[in-house]
């Protein structure tokens, strides 16, 4: 917890960053003084929120659809209710917002009182989303039929937060199957330049396990940069694996995110399946200077002669394959394997002997 100096301390830093309390808009400074007691907790956790309606503009205005009546916004790390209000005031019709902090909490609530404003207690991404025993707000909402269109804005400061969301997604806790769904991930510039470029360049070959899992089921468009004094705690490069830089960017980037759609034969992978080719990726990505057919025969005995049969041949690595032949090897792989047989948990099992699910491996690396 922090100590009553510490929060001085801390208010007398915004004082001197007049930049930071937005002093010409009035509502904004009344939004952010309300709480900036509870505010500062966040330090702990670097889980920053926008503080400048200028900058909450900037962001609306890259954003389609929000005065749908089946769109519905959900906001991590809301902070002060400021990016809330405005989204309201720009004709939003449905908003969940995920905060822990009772007191931040108990705000959301005064403020948004009137307005159609779910607040969950809840972290956005987590491991309370994969919980038996806790119904997920998230999840009920891509569940429900209250909307067709999901948009979700959430500041990323840490590495793990990503690892968070692209594992959610690969286990089937996030489904896409009867929902359309856009993340808006603010990120630390550097970050979010090693994030966008993954689209330009293809990482295979570097064997990063996480930035070929995000690739293959993220896609990221860059869409703008926004001021990183717009936001408190600010952004800083720490944690992110920014070689070479130690000062912090003065601006943070904006992300779109969309997930791909996997498909093979005539068919897509379900909610349901999708963790299979997680493990797949896991498996293979280890070994991928292998050659496909004589990695897989262990598993499935015959693939061999199938893949053969679609134009891979017996000499093909895995580092060599296509996206596009990468899927058709992984079909033929399920055709042979489905979702109940054993060979998956053998594979899993494996794996994970020498090394975690999507371990600590980052795209700066």
């Amino acid at each position: 917890m922090f100590t009553i100096s510490c929060i001085e301390k801390q208010s007398q830093y915004l004082k001197r960053n007049p930049k930071m309390l937005m002093k010409n808009d009035a509502e904004a400074n009344e939004l952010f003084q309300a709480i900036k007691a509870p505010l500062l907790e966040l330090e702990r956790y670097r889980a920053s929120a926008l503080i400048d309606r200028s900058a909450c503009r900037t962001l609306i205005s890259h954003m389609n659809d929000i005065q749908d009546p089946s769109t519905s916004i959900v906001i991590g790390n809301p902070g002060a209710g400021i990016l809330s209000s405005e989204l309201l005031k720009n004709g939003a019709k449905q908003l969940l917002l995920f905060e822990c902090n009772p007191d931040i909490r108990a705000h959301l609530q005064s403020i948004h009182k009137d307005d159609p404003v779910e607040v969950s207690n809840q972290y956005l991404f987590g491991s309370n989303f994969r919980s038996q025993d806790t119904k997920h707000a998230l999840s009920t909402l891509l569940e429900s039929q209250s909307c067709a269109r999901v948009k979700i804005i959430v500041s990323l400061t840490n590495p793990t937060q990503a690892r968070d969301l692209l594992t959610n997604y690969t286990t089937g806790h996030i489904p896409y199957d009867n929902k359309e769904i856009e993340i808006y991930l603010i990120v630390e510039k550097g970050y979010g330049d090693k994030l966008d470029a993954l689209e330009k360049n293809d990482p295979t070959q570097k064997r990063v396990k996480f930035a070929t899992a995000w690739r293959t089921f993220i896609k990221s468009e860059f869409l703008c940069t926004l001021p990183a004094n717009s936001f408190f705690p600010t952004f800083a490069p720490l944690g992110f694996g920014i070689k070479g830089r130690s000062k912090r960017d003065p601006n943070v980037a904006v992300l779109r995110c969309t997930f791909r759609s996997i498909a093979g034969f005539g068919r897509h992978l379900n909610s349901d399946e999708r963790h299979l080719y997680n493990i797949f990726i896991r498996h293979v990505m280890t070994t991928s200077s292998a050659k496909v057919a004589h990695s897989l025969e262990k598993w499935t005995p015959g693939i061999g002669i199938r893949l053969i049969r679609q134009g891979i041949s017996l000499f093909t690595c895995f580092n060599q394959l296509t996206k596009e032949e990468f899927e058709r090897v992984f079909f033929t792989f399920v055709e042979l394997a489905p979702i109940n047989s054993p060979i998956w948990s053998m594979m899993s099992s494996h794996y994970c002997k020498t090394i975690e699910c999507l371990k600590d491996d980052d795209v700066t690396r």
